[in-house]
């Protein structure tokens, strides 16, 4: 099984911090797997930092998502995390990272993220 971690982010205005995957092409919140004995929440932030550039701080679970593939299993924890400094950049793995408005969802957008950033 996969244990990854994500981070939604909301800023002053609302609205919501996203990368577009270097995979899918879709957007989603920043996140990856979780590194051998590394927890959750600090994965939250060290991928939100790798991704975006920026330095977040979680401040409450939203959700827990069993994903089963045929490939492999995933287990995804979700954060909410609130800005914390850096500097909005891209990286190798996210060609945009940037602060969207959720009024409408921005597209591409799997089901499965956009209910993520409701729930948080």
């Amino acid at each position: 099984m996969i244990v990854s971690s994500n981070s939604i982010v909301i800023n002053e205005y609302g609205d919501v911090l996203l990368v577009q995957r270097d995979d899918t092409r879709t957007l989603a919140p920043p996140g990856g797997a979780c590194e051998i004995d590394e927890f959750p929440n600090h994965a939250a932030v060290r991928e939100a930092r790798e991704e975006t550039g920026l330095k977040v701080h979680p401040i409450r679970l939203v959700g827990l998502y069993f994903l089963p593939a045929k490939q492999e299993t995933f287990l995804f924890i979700c954060y909410r995390c609130m800005p914390r400094g850096g500097e909005l950049s891209n990286s190798e793995e996210t060609p945009h990272a940037g602060f969207f408005k959720t009024n409408p969802f921005p597209s591409p957008m799997l089901a499965f993220h956009r209910e993520q950033v409701q729930r948080a």
